[in-house]
């Protein structure tokens, strides 16, 4: 029996890798080492693995990256020490460039994110710069109609207003969580425009009734979450019936990414 010849790839690949020339972007400057050692500490490897159960290695890989990108620029409004933070013009002129680079980096641009001509003038700014890195690999997944957990669901049901309502619950649930976490972390450093603090100064509660009253709400935002998704679900077996079986996996992972919101700040909390 002849036995058939097993060809190393490698030599061929080596030789690819050396004759193509590449650049490593420079990203030191958005990670000096105090930021560095806190997003080690915070493990956002963990967050994407739980938020993402189902996602192959490589969708896995470039949604972490998302994770870091997302969060660090996140912090550069909401930290108290930052100069985007102070000057509310400047916070503003942050969020429009960003919204637009995205638009960009995604390859869904219009009219707009053309006037900024990205393709000759990229940002100043390194932080929303290195999102091109990302991007490629977005817009790729974004392009096949997929997303981490493999989805394919029809533009009209990700539109729908039942499914935006879905959004909503998921983002106020993961917000409500939040605050009440990170609630002594942001008191030690003056982030005090989370939930706990403006239902204090706004309705005059303490602190502990404040902290009630969230935790109530997150309640609530659950039960609405449950209710909207079967109605939600109800709806596609009359109007999706073949769909049916991804929008149910699609919520289960909505529920999925509310839980290890939930699990990662929890346990980055108990680090502060």
């Amino acid at each position: 029996m002849s036995q058939s010849v097993v060809v190393n790839p490698r030599p061929a690949l080596k030789a690819k890798l050396t004759k193509e020339p590449f650049s490593i972007p420079n990203l030191k400057p958005l990670y000096p080492p105090k930021k560095a050692a806190k997003l080690i500490q915070d493990d956002y490897a963990l967050l994407s693995s739980m938020w993402w159960p189902r996602a192959t290695a490589d969708r896995l890989q470039t949604c972490t990256f998302w994770f870091l990108w997302l969060f660090t620029w996140d912090d550069e409004i909401d930290q108290s020490t930052s100069d985007l933070f102070i000057h509310i013009h400047k916070a503003n002129d942050f969020r429009k460039e960003s919204l637009e680079y995205v638009k960009f980096c995604l390859g869904v641009g219009d009219d707009e994110t053309a006037k900024w001509d990205f393709q000759n003038n990229p940002p100043n700014r390194p932080l929303i710069r290195s999102l091109d890195v990302i991007g490629a690999h977005l817009q790729k997944v974004y392009n096949h109609g997929t997303f981490a957990d493999g989805n394919d669901i029809p533009r009209d049901i990700m539109t729908d207003p039942k499914m935006i309502s879905l959004w909503y619950e998921v983002n106020m649930n993961m917000s409500l969580s939040n605050d009440l976490l990170s609630l002594r972390k942001e008191i030690k450093h003056g982030d005090i425009d989370s939930m706990v603090p403006v239902l204090v100064s706004a309705r005059g509660l303490t602190v502990r009734q404040a902290v009630k009253e969230t935790e109530a709400e997150i309640n609530r935002n659950i039960e609405r979450f449950d209710q909207i998704a079967d109605a939600l679900l109800e709806e596609i077996k009359l109007t999706h019936p073949e769909k049916v079986d991804e929008v149910a996996s699609y919520i289960v992972g909505c529920r999925y990414n509310q839980m290890a919101n939930f699990l990662w700040r929890y346990v980055v909390s108990l680090k502060i």
